[in-house]
């Protein structure tokens, strides 16, 4: 009798461990998997360093999109600026041709624009960093240096310069109140919203050539310019040289 109780214990016992082990198979939940549990508090990256990430990624793209947008205004936007006053030049002459405004990009003095524009512009800029007024005073001695490269797109850029400096002595103000006569224009500009500007901007770069038309019969009649200096198909008109 005690031999079938010690045979029978040892079977009992197999098949609870067999039962309970097949059970937890069957009915106790799978852990998930560790790529669909959410991250813990020490597996996040700290938020000083997201901030910092996206700091600096605002940075960069700050900077590229400024480098972007110099070069194109040094490379493309002032040269074209160029053109458009080389046409409003041939449009007081009765010359009426649109492809003037890309001339820069041909006829090998390309560089040589973009070095005088951007020196202009870099002179005016160290200026204004003196209380903003003498570069305001640069701008308008400087008024005739783009007019002298529409012209003469070879002209050396302290050549250009110096043309400009001497023969707005004495013309800055006239200057200053000519561009302030058109305040009534502009705010008619604001009131249509900025369309007015297309018929406002023509005029005053028709009436700004003119002015340089006076300029430049005086740089000669002063010999501050030679002919030279203007390019080959430099005229005068002898109405402007006799108001000098």
């Amino acid at each position: 009798m005690s031999d079938t109780i010690s045979t029978v214990q040892p079977v009992r016992k197999s098949i609870r461990i067999f039962l309970d082990t097949g059970l937890q198979r069957h009915f106790v939940p799978l852990r998930k998997p560790e790529i669909f549990n959410a991250p813990t508090e020490a597996q996040r990256p700290p938020e000083d360093l997201l901030d910092a990430m996206s700091s600096t990624g605002g940075t960069v793209f700050g900077v590229f999109s400024n480098l972007l947008s110099a070069a194109a205004t040094i490379f493309l936007i002032n040269v074209i600026a160029i053109g458009l006053v080389k046409f409003f030049i041939n449009l007081r002459e009765n010359k009426s041709d649109l492809g003037a405004m890309f001339f820069g990009f041909s006829g090998g003095n390309y560089l040589n624009i973009v070095l005088v524009s951007f020196l202009k512009s870099l002179f005016i800029g160290l200026w204004t960093l003196l209380f903003i007024v003498p570069g305001i005073i640069k701008g308008y001695a400087y008024f005739m240096v783009d007019y002298l490269v529409a012209e003469n797109p070879g002209i050396d850029y302290k050549r250009a310069l110096e043309i400009s400096e001497n023969t707005m002595k004495g013309e800055k103000w006239f200057l200053f109140v000519l561009r302030l006569s058109f305040i009534g224009w502009w705010c008619l500009v604001f009131l249509t919203c900025g369309v007015g500007s297309i018929f406002l901007t023509p005029y005053i770069k028709s009436t700004e050539a003119e002015f340089y038309a006076y300029l430049k019969a005086k740089a000669l009649s002063s010999g501050t310019a030679d002919i030279s200096d203007f390019g080959d198909s430099s005229a005068i008109p002898e109405t402007v040289v006799g108001e000098v």
